[in-house]
């Protein structure tokens, strides 16, 4: 039987185990959830507004946040990207989430002095709060009312209030009331068909260039491979005519060369004829000679002396 002391270290050494895996797990997934973060963030602050539709469509959280505590809904809104603001805002990512130094995104847009304020009509619309305080106690109207121009605020008398006031802070007033937030809502949903539109011709205008750089690659193809049959027809002709050029010159020799052999023989048995005919004339010639009657010979004194003595006796 073990000892009390073993069963409790034991127990303990069980529970230091678990405890290292649930911290290993966490920490896997707190990784995991800030790699995802910034990945999102990432294709906001690029403006991939299509980067940002598969971030949310494989899962990632439109409210995740980095260590900061600032979503891509902050990274949005700050660089004035309406499309990814209003992409993040239909995936459920929460208008009014601070990082932080609990800034919004609408503060952020006011901050950022755009020049367009489509961004902060969209946040207003969409139901950002301008009542919000950050962590120095600044809110929405406060930091848009700090862009007013100081001479301007002093001459609120001279020449009224509503040409003296900053560009956001002239949207957040007129948000205020109902006419003001009517004609809001329209700019924003005309502005959005808009940039909907026009992305839809510039999607055709890419979808057209890149089939009239298909249609051209096509025809370079096309092109190469005629010009290739060609070439290769070219070559075969040239090889042909080489061939051809050779088995002409091949018989024109062979041609030259039968007729000097035939010529050389015509010469030589016209030149055996002719030996022949000499001979066969020479013979005749010493026939005759023979046949004629040869005169007497005529002998020396002595000699026919002895002669006719020989033939006395």
């Amino acid at each position: 039987m073990r000892a009390p002391h073993e069963s409790l270290t034991q127990l303990k050494s069980a529970k230091a185990k678990q405890q290292t895996v649930a911290l290993k797990n966490a920490d896997t997934d707190d990784v995991r959830r800030a790699r995802e973060a910034a990945v999102l963030r990432r294709a906001a602050f690029l403006g991939d507004l299509r980067g940002v539709h598969i971030s949310l469509a494989s899962g990632i959280h439109p409210n995740a946040a980095d260590e900061c505590g600032g979503t891509a809904l902050h990274v949005a809104a700050a660089r004035g990207y309406v499309e990814i603001v209003d992409a993040l805002l239909n995936a459920s990512a929460s208008v009014d989430a601070v990082d932080q130094a609990q800034q919004t995104a609408l503060m952020l847009a006011v901050n950022a002095r755009l020049d367009s304020l489509a961004t902060l009509k969209l946040l207003l619309v969409r139901g950002a709060d301008t009542r919000r305080v950050d962590v120095l106690d600044h809110s929405t109207y406060a930091f848009s009312y700090k862009q007013t121009d100081p001479l301007a605020l002093v001459t609120w008398k001279c020449v009224g209030r509503e040409q003296s006031l900053s560009k956001p802070l002239k949207v957040i007033d007129l948000f205020t009331t109902a006419a003001g937030r009517a004609v809001i809502e329209k700019d924003v949903q005309e502005d959005l068909e808009e940039r909907a539109r026009e992305r839809t011709r510039k999607e055709s205008a890419r979808s057209e260039q890149r089939a009239a750089k298909a249609a051209v690659f096509e025809h370079e193809e096309v092109s190469s491979a005629i010009a290739k049959q060609t070439a290769l027809e070219v070559a075969v002709t040239v090889e042909d005519y080489d061939a051809t050029s050779r088995l002409l010159e091949e018989r024109r020799q062979r041609i030259l060369l039968e007729g000097q052999m035939n010529m050389q023989r015509v010469l030589s048995e016209a030149i055996g004829h002719y030996g022949s005919d000499e001979d066969e004339d020479e013979l005749e010639v010493e026939e005759e000679e023979d046949e004629r009657p040869q005169p007497p010979r005529k002998l020396k004194p002595g000699l026919s002396m002895m002669h006719t003595s020989n033939s006395r006796g």
